[in-house]
Formats: C-alpha cells, structure tokens, sequence
C-alpha cells in the first residue's frame, strides 16, 4: 500500500491522483519515485510548515522568549525543524523524526512529573541560555543559583525564587537573520542599584496540559508540487537524485511519524 495514503489532511481526489500516478509507476521506478517524494517532504514542505507557521497556530504569550525567536509557537533551538528524515521502498514511503518531545507537540496531551512538581524555568527573568540548561535536581539547582529558594505561596504563584532588583528599563539590537528575519539579538534590562524584592525564576506545576499541534500529517497545499514531480518524472523518467533514505532523524527514544 502506497504510504501517501496515511494520516492525510485535505481534498481526498488529490490524494486519489497523487496515489494513481505512483501506482502507475513500474519497479524499481516506483522505489525512486517515493524516494523523491520523501526527500521533498522531509527536506523542505515539513521544515517549512513549521518554521513559517503556516497551520495558523496560535502564538504564545508576548514573552521576550517568543519575542526572540519571532513569534513562532513551536520553534526555539531548530532543533525539531531541522531533524526530519525518510526511507522509501517499492511500496510506500515513511517520514520521522527521533526527537524525543516531538511526540508530545504533535499529539498533546497531559505531561505528569516523576516527582511532586515540573519546574518551567521562566525566562524573562532568566536569559535563553540560563532557560535552555536548566539543571536538574536539588543540589545542581542550589549551586547555580546560589540562595534560590522554593516557595508555594508566593506572589507569582509556586516555584523557584530569588532575590531580585527592579527593573528600571531595557536596551536591545535587532539582528537580521539567514531567512530574511530580523530577531533580537541582544537584550539587556537595567536595574535599580539594591536589591527590592524577590522574582519566580522557575514555575511549579502538578501537571501540564500540552497542546497537540498535529503537525506530523501530510498536507493538502503539499500534493499540488508532489503532484508535479510525480508527472514529472512520468513524462521523462528524470528525478532529482535522492537515496531511498537519508535526513538526520535526530536522536530520542521516540518520535513522530507520518507513514
């Protein structure tokens, strides 16, 4: 069974011609036809689906973190955009990521802690950097942040808190970047001069309820190009080379999938 045929979204007679064409296809033919088709969508239709926010979801919170990365919901390091691979046979094509919260983001769903609590850290006040390797534990969390400490009641709700200065105002520079967007590069808040209060560094959750952005499906607005290569490659016998797998999956104990 042709895998265009799974988890699609959109108008069933493209679907219908874009399988027509491909069955139409004689081996080993068949096999580079599909090959192409995957090396299209991991390398270009799903990274770009992502990146430019092109199923209309919904940004999050004007946050510096969004801010920074341009607004995007679900891109921050690339990490997931970039990761996509594929593996093609005689008779169907398969498309994956291994990153291992792929999953989640795709599907949604409740996100429970080992323990009592799952710690967001929270940035603003802490920088990318400082957000992204957040330590793990009592003891790492102590000694990065020296005097942090864990508050139920406290005025921005339950986490992590430290000792903090008002904020008096902020600087930045806008950076214009490989795709043409231009981000902030350097942010930097001023202080007042004493310390005046405390600021939730981490947040404490008993649970998570994670939104499902159910981007591991193939697109309509993709069939029309697929569509084209396939006739393409039909009328000439002419492909673009691509090996019958390839892309950098990534590594992770499990990830989403279009089959």
């Amino acid at each position: 069974m042709i895998g265009f045929s799974a988890r699609v979204t959109g108008d069933r007679e493209i679907l219908s011609t874009l399988n027509g064409i491909v069955q139409r296809a004689q081996p080993p033919g068949r096999g580079r036809l599909l090959a192409g088709v995957g090396q299209r969508v991991a390398l270009r239709h799903m990274p770009a689906t992502i990146r430019e926010n092109r199923l209309g979801w919904p940004n999050p919170s004007a946050r510096f973190r969004s801010w920074r990365t341009g607004g995007r919901p679900i891109v921050d390091t690339g990490r997931l955009v970039n990761s996509w691979a594929w593996r093609a046979s005689q008779s169907n094509v398969r498309i994956w990521t291994a990153v291992k919260y792929a999953y989640q983001l795709d599907k949604g769903g409740v996100i429970r802690p080992r323990g009592k609590f799952l710690l967001i850290p929270l940035s603003p006040p802490l920088s990318m950097t400082e957000a992204r390797g957040w330590p793990r534990g009592r003891s790492a969390i102590a000694a990065r942040y020296p005097g942090s400490f864990f508050l139920f009641h406290g005025p921005e709700g339950p986490g992590i808190y430290r000792k903090s200065r008002v904020r008096t105002g902020f600087t930045y520079k806008m950076k214009q970047g490989a795709d043409g967007v231009f981000r902030v590069a350097n942010f930097r808040h001023t202080y007042a001069s004493r310390t005046l209060g405390i600021e939730r560094i981490a947040a404490a959750r008993r649970q998570i309820n994670q939104k499902g952005y159910h981007f591991g499906r193939w697109r309509q607005e993709w069939m029309p190009d697929l569509i084209s290569i396939a006739r393409h490659f039909l009328g000439t016998g002419q492909l673009p080379p691509a090996p019958a797998s390839g892309g950098n999956p990534d590594k992770g104990p499990r990830g989403g999938q279009l089959s």
